[in-house]
């Protein structure tokens, strides 16, 4: 029965046709808008009878992803190593679900839009519009224009994402001043995480600071909270200074270009400039050849992947790090990925009670140190 089961394996992976990885990430996407009405609503996705529809769904996504991911179809850095987290994280997901945690297993299917966003956002065209229209249809059941425009976002429907997002900033922002209650929690951080998914499409994706600046400086913040007024105050800034700036071309030193940002001594500041350099990076990456260059870019990812994940993307930042170490161990640069990862791993894992790092992560630093450091 084994030998059987290999051979149909065989007979599909080498059968013409077997889907291309466009293929593949369209079945992915339509598993994703399926998995929306649930997770969008704490009931529906607890409620035992859509138990099945459910991890048929998340079991899809876990299998499509673990076969893009080891089969090698996405072979540039910028996008394995999105799939390596996309794959982990479906698996991860679909492994809470299984155990009946289905509120933690809900968290992550929400969280998917930021993971999906932070690959996506390196990508400057749009999906297909017939991807775009299955986004359209779902609009009437979507509770606000700050849901719209994530999946317009996840589609890469840039336009229609910034539109929604703009929309969904003003009505928010005319709430809380009817409401009177300053820097209301759950509209305040939403207002601020619509005001930098604008700021990161103009700077991150596309090089049009004045863009972003043109559309946000129209807006009245003076009702969010001292934190967020701060925030919004110095990036509008930063985006006017960069209006006056060009975007670096390819006879700019990478390391004149992303000066303090690499360095330990970078301060909470310069948010702009962090987005535009991850753009910069990720464009790099794509088009590197030399070995010891993709490994640089990788640490420098890190380091500015880490310094924007709490506030504009899921972290990729470990994920660079492993990369550098997996694929360039035997270069110097991998050292200084191991140190970054190390440091990162013990600064995750510490709290008030000391520093507490599971087995398996123990276990996954051993090897990568006897790896790198002992050849």
């Amino acid at each position: 029965m084994k030998i059987i089961l290999i051979l149909v394996i065989v007979l599909i992976s080498t059968s013409p046709y077997a889907k291309t990885t466009q293929e593949k990430m369209s079945d992915a996407f339509n598993s994703f808008i399926k998995l929306q009405k649930y997770a969008l609503n704490e009931k529906s996705f607890t409620d035992e009878q859509n138990h099945q529809v459910i991890y048929t769904e998340l079991f899809n996504l876990s299998n499509i992803f673990k076969d893009i991911h080891n089969e090698g179809d996405l072979p540039t850095f910028n996008y394995s190593v999105n799939a390596q987290l996309i794959s982990s994280h479906f698996n991860d997901t679909l492994g809470a679900f299984e155990m009946k945690q289905k509120y933690f297993a809900r968290n992550r299917v929400k969280a998917t839009t930021s993971l999906c966003i932070s690959c996506h956002s390196q990508i400057k065209t749009s999906a297909s519009l017939g991807v775009i229209k299955k986004i359209k249809n779902l609009e009437s059941g979507l509770s606000n224009d700050l849901q719209k425009a994530e999946l317009f976002f996840v589609v890469r429907d840039y336009k229609s994402a910034q539109t929604n997002y703009l929309s969904y900033m003003r009505k928010s922002i005319d709430d809380l001043k009817s409401m009177k209650k300053l820097g209301s929690s759950s509209y305040s951080r939403n207002i601020v995480k619509a005001f930098r998914r604008i700021v990161s499409i103009n700077t991150r994706t596309f090089f049009k600071p004045e863009k972003a600046l043109n559309a946000l400086s129209k807006f009245d913040f003076s009702q969010l909270s001292t934190m967020d007024r701060n925030e919004v105050a110095l990036t509008l800034k930063e985006l006017a200074q960069w209006k006056e700036k060009k975007y670096p071309d390819e006879k700019v030193k990478m390391k004149d270009f992303l000066g303090e940002l690499v360095t330990d001594s970078y301060t909470s500041q310069n948010k702009v400039h962090r987005l535009v350099a991850s753009g910069y990076l990720k464009k790099k990456l794509l088009n590197s050849t030399d070995k010891s260059e993709t490994a640089e870019i990788l640490l420098y990812l890190s380091k500015i992947e880490n310094s924007l994940s709490f506030n504009y993307f899921y972290s990729l930042s470990d994920a660079y790090l492993m990369s550098c170490m997996d694929n360039f161990s035997k270069f110097n640069i991998a050292k200084k990925c191991y140190e970054e990862y190390e440091k990162s791993i013990i600064h995750g894992y510490s709290g008030s009670s000391g520093t507490s790092i599971p087995k398996d992560i123990q276990k996954r630093l051993k090897v990568y140190k006897e790896k790198i450091f002992k050849r």
